[in-house]
């Protein structure tokens, strides 16, 4: 993971970086699909376990934004 400068590559510093915010999405998804979109959405509490797992993808990328307005609400 270094160079001959000593220095980072780069390269892997963003996988590093995206790794990370991938499994903190993912954390934070889990968490979200439980108890926080039924907290956002009145929709969401009478939906199926099936339907809002459907809800992971979007939630581990848009994780940030999804827990201001969890935070918010």
């Amino acid at each position: 993971m270094t160079v001959a400068g000593g220095r980072m590559n780069y390269i892997s510093l963003t996988i590093i970086a995206l790794a990370i915010y991938l499994v903190v999405g993912f954390l934070f998804a889990i968490a979200f699909i439980a108890k926080g979109a039924r907290s956002i959405d009145e929709v969401a509490i009478s939906t199926p376990l099936s339907v809002r797992l459907l809800l992971i993808p979007g939630s581990v990328l848009l994780w940030p934004k999804l827990l201001l307005i969890w935070v918010r609400k």
